[in-house]
């Protein structure tokens, strides 16, 4: 028997993408779209003392990912960003489909090997005019897969011969879009996207929102 607790009542607007950093001992997330009703947009609470810290952005945010500074790498709705915890500085990486605000990163992860994989969505969910992104440890940005609607929970596995990456590809398709979850094979020695693989398809009446771990929801 097992008990959930309230630890906190956020009350965020799209409160997502949790993160546990072992080197701070807390638990850091995403309010993706509070800064469009005031509240702040990143969280992190100390696993010790419960004490909670917010930061404020002017901009979407659709992941993070803790740096090895203690700091942070942020998919904000036009790019990449450096953020500094301690003065809230932001640090453009790189931007993509800035020109477009239909278009914002959503929900990302990082493998092993500290690649960012960040996919787009439509902010109306209803275009294929978006893609996958992968931002490596150099700060190089690579374009995986294009003609997506909203691109949702990365998740993947690692072995010594290549990563599997899987993330919820919303595309469009007759009569209703469909959900597809393709796996791409990425080979350690190239860094790129060799293979892809759908392996479960869905009509749009059943929306899963992401993955975790190996399961969706």
């Amino acid at each position: 028997m097992f008990k959930i607790e309230c630890l906190l009542s956020a009350e965020n607007h799209l409160g997502e993408g949790p993160i546990w950093d072992e080197q701070s001992q807390a638990l850091f997330w995403v309010d993706g779209t509070g800064n469009r009703v005031g509240n702040p947009s990143i969280w992190k609470m100390d696993y010790a003392s419960q004490k909670v810290d917010k930061w404020y952005l002017e901009k979407d945010i659709g992941a993070m990912t803790i740096r090895e500074n203690s700091n942070a790498v942020l998919a904000l709705s036009d790019g990449f960003y450096f953020f500094d915890f301690l003065d809230g500085l932001l640090e453009p990486i790189a931007l993509v489909d800035e020109n477009n605000p239909r278009i914002r990163l959503n929900d990302g992860k990082t493998d092993r090997r500290g690649r960012f994989i960040v996919g787009g969505m439509d902010d109306k969910e209803e275009l294929d005019i978006c893609s996958l992104w992968r931002l490596d440890p150099d700060l190089s940005v690579t374009r995986l897969d294009t003609n997506i609607i909203c691109s949702n929970g990365p998740s993947g596995l690692q072995t010594t011969q290549f990563s599997t990456l899987r993330t919820l590809l919303r595309r469009p398709s007759r009569p209703t879009p469909t959900i597809s979850i393709p796996e791409h094979l990425v080979i350690k020695k190239s860094l790129r996207l060799q293979r892809r693989k759908k392996v479960f398809t869905m009509e749009r009446q059943w929306i899963p929102k992401g993955i975790y771990g190996q399961q969706w929801s």
